[in-house]
């Protein structure tokens, strides 16, 4: 299933982007409407295209772990990252990392793409290897869950982390 990540991703900008045409052209269209035709342009009329998929929660933390990662590992200072989500996952090493350790553990395995996407039991499962070759991290988490950690990681970023002129 990894493998199929940037097809997902592909696929997440072709519909926005498909959109954002759409509104321009026709702006009274139906969301229905809109989501056929795009399932026919982009050859999906027999397959479920849920919006909240593996694509775009995966872009999403790459967006804000990976990206950002001076944020993060900001010469030793830290985060206030609450990480209200943390009982959402299961972390079987190390077995009780500090929030940071954890963060920059969760971004080395999506940098590294050290994933997998379990979809028959609506699992993701992140992995780091250390640079003796040993796996030190692993986590697993549910779908519905790890959309609520992006949502917890993207709402830190807008409310505490974004430049003092953002919007």
């Amino acid at each position: 299933m990894r493998e199929e990540i940037p097809q997902w991703c592909w696929y997440n900008g072709q519909l926005l982007f498909a959109l954002s045409d759409a509104l321009a052209e026709t702006p009274n269209m139906s969301l229905a409407d809109f989501m056929l035709r795009f399932k026919q342009s982009q050859g999906l009329t027999t397959f479920d295209f849920n919006l909240k998929n593996q694509g775009l929660l995966l872009s999403l933390l790459y967006g804000l772990l990976v990206v950002p990662k001076e944020i993060w590992e900001n010469k030793g200072v830290g985060t206030s990252f609450s990480f209200k989500t943390r009982s959402h996952f299961t972390i079987t090493s190390p077995s009780s990392p500090t929030t940071d350790e954890f963060l920059r553990l969760l971004r080395n395995a999506i940098a590294h793409a050290n994933f997998e996407v379990i979809l028959s039991q609506g699992l993701y499962r992140f992995w780091n290897v250390n640079p003796k070759g040993l796996r030190n991290f692993e986590a697993t988490i549910s779908h519905a869950n790890l959309g609520a950690f992006v949502a917890e990681i993207g709402k830190y970023f807008i409310n505490e982390v974004r430049p003092a002129n953002a919007p």
